[in-house]
């Protein structure tokens, strides 16, 4: 048996209904579905006398960025355009309680590579992610501009590899060829809650307070499949592992603002920082030892009032992760979008850019589209 870490941040890809057009920024935004994820105390002050229901769909696509670590020699096709569903919430409230529902799937993606040299050297590798998180948030109003919440999100995460490499070496007028071919899948169930604060000293200016708790394991299991071919032995191996992939999320504190200087502006300001302690680093006799991983997230959003029926919502967030000493950007994300309102129901639709850097850096970007109706 053997132990796989991942370290999962669902929330750097859009999100909710407002807050998918202002890059998942919303800790001190009050009144929207998206409450129940960015701060669960929020969603009780409402905008409107309305409950309210919302879905939505999102068109998307990865790829490869252009990168120095990206091998030159490799294909990378970009990803299928894939049509998911997005964020569905519901809200229950009275004057002072409020209960949300919802269900999302913010990671649902394939990529795939091939590297082909000199009919000497072949490498297809093809990668599949994907979650699924079912939630219920409740906020109690203690006074008139300060309430508490929390909320309790049940997610399930997929992922699949599958790998080929072959290769034929000559060294000293001797040539030998080898041959490996991978199967790995990955599944996890896991509980994560969540504490939020929300107060609003005045009409102008609001404060939103969360914290995103540890994950908690319910089950992780793995299978791991391996074929490996040595011309020299002309013998063929097979290797086939069970694993327990360990979910590690860290402790997220998130502050946010909301400056509202007129009616028809406000300005959204979150700063998030998270600590965890984890095993990623190799040491001595290929034991692996503890290393203190940080992440660092500031998100600004806007929302500007163009007519009585219509917004435009504009957002950028950047997250850092720092392992040990070295403070790496991990993830910039861009979007926009306008909100059309009528009496009943709000429409929503907009575009986003995530660039993830590193190794293997990817880019993905899409069409979000949301109706709320209100009840």
């Amino acid at each position: 048996f053997a132990t796989v870490e991942w370290t999962t941040d669902t929330t750097l890809v859009p999100f909710g209904f407002e807050e998918n057009y202002l890059a998942s920024t919303g800790a001190a935004l009050e009144g929207s579905p998206g409450n129940a994820i960015t701060n669960p105390a929020a969603h009780v002050f409402k905008r409107s006398a309305n409950d309210f229901t919302v879905s939505g769909f999102q068109v998307s696509s990865l790829k490869y960025a252009e990168s120095e670590e990206n091998d030159e020699d490799a294909t990378r096709p970009d990803s299928p355009i894939d049509v998911k569903p997005g964020m569905s919430a519901m809200q229950f409230s009275t004057d002072n309680h409020s209960t949300v529902l919802y269900l999302f799937t913010p990671i649902d993606f394939l990529l795939k590579t091939e590297d082909y040299i000199d009919n000497k050297k072949l490498m297809q590798y093809t990668i599949k992610f994907s979650t699924l998180h079912i939630g219920t948030s409740y906020a109690l109003k203690i006074r008139d501009n300060f309430s508490l919440g929390m909320n309790l999100e049940l997610s399930k995460q997929v992922a699949e590899l599958n790998g080929s490499w072959a290769e034929k070496i000559t060294e000293d007028e001797t040539s030998y060829t080898y041959f490996t071919n991978l199967n790995s899948i990955s599944e996890a169930y896991y509980l994560t809650p969540y504490l939020g604060a929300y107060y609003r000293p005045w009409a102008w200016y609001q404060l939103g307070l969360k914290t995103k708790i540890p994950s908690y394991e319910i089950k992780t299991k793995g299978q791991y499949t391996s074929t490996y071919y040595f011309s020299l032995s002309d013998t063929i191996e097979r290797q086939e592992l069970s694993f327990h992939p360990s979910i590690t999320t860290p402790l997220i504190l998130t502050f946010g603002q909301s400056f509202v200087p007129s009616s028809k502006f406000r300005l959204l300001i979150d700063l998030s920082y998270g600590f965890s302690q984890h095993y990623a680093s190799e040491g001595e006799n290929g034991a692996y030892e503890a290393s203190e991983a940080a992440t660092l997230r500031m998100q600004v959003g806007s929302i500007s009032s163009l007519t009585n029926q219509l917004d435009l919502l504009l957002g950028f967030s950047n997250y850092r992760r720092r392992n040990n000493t070295d403070w790496q950007t991990e993830n910039q994300s861009y979007s926009g979008g306008f909100v059309f309102k009528q009496r009943l129901w709000h429409f929503a639709a907009g575009v986003f850019y995530d660039h993830f850097p590193g190794q293997t850096a990817v880019e993905f970007y899409g069409l979000n589209f949301s109706t709320k109706y209100l009840l």
